[in-house]
């Protein structure tokens, strides 16, 4: 996959596993996924399992400490997603 269609995806994860809404036309890279995004680790562990059944890749949880912003995750993800 591409970049940007990665990216979409991701932003469509991220939306589906959000309670409270979120302007997402402001959401790039550079926004952090605490607490700009994910309330808690409850929902980023929704988010975790979307992303494994979307990419089919597996999420180590001592990954998740480098994970700071979309741009990390999504990197993460292109990383693994090959």
């Amino acid at each position: 996959m591409k970049r940007d269609e990665v990216y979409q995806a991701l932003i469509e994860i991220l939306k589906n596993s959000l309670e409270n809404p979120i302007d997402f036309e402001k959401v790039n890279e550079t926004t952090k996924i605490y607490p700009d995004l994910l309330p808690n680790s409850i929902t980023m562990m929704y988010v975790a399992l979307a992303i494994e059944d979307r990419f089919g890749i597996s999420l180590m949880d001592a990954d998740f400490s480098k994970i700071n912003t979309v741009g990390d995750m999504l990197n993460y993800i292109l990383e693994r997603a090959k």
